[in-house]
């Protein structure tokens, strides 16, 4: 194809084509692509290297895991409340004790 030929179809003159080819000037992105249409390249996107996931199923995904993550709470929580009960029954019985040291030294 010459340079006449290509400015044709592409939509230019042959003074941008020579600046491509010749003078290391760059077309636009547009003018690329009707560049390759004119001489019979295709430009197929490389596929991602890992496709992402469907929506719904990351959803569910995210479901799970927050609802793992609220039983891990609520065990904990459970788990706190039964400490805090065992030490204020502790703590009575130490009162208690204490109390009835105070009133036998008196």
């Amino acid at each position: 194809m010459t340079q006449d030929e290509l400015a044709s179809a592409v939509g230019t003159d042959r003074r941008n084509i020579r600046r491509w080819e010749v003078e290391g000037h760059d077309p636009s992105g547009t003018m690329l692509l009707k560049i390759l249409e004119a001489v019979g390249a295709r430009v197929v996107p490389a596929r991602p290297a890992e496709l992402p996931g469907a929506v719904n199923a990351e959803l569910r995904e995210l479901r799970r895991d927050i609802a793992e993550a609220a039983d891990r709470q609520a065990s904990r929580h459970d788990d706190l409340l039964g400490r805090i009960e065992t030490l204020t029954g502790d703590l009575r019985v130490l009162s208690a004790v204490l109390a009835g040291r105070g009133s036998q030294s008196g």
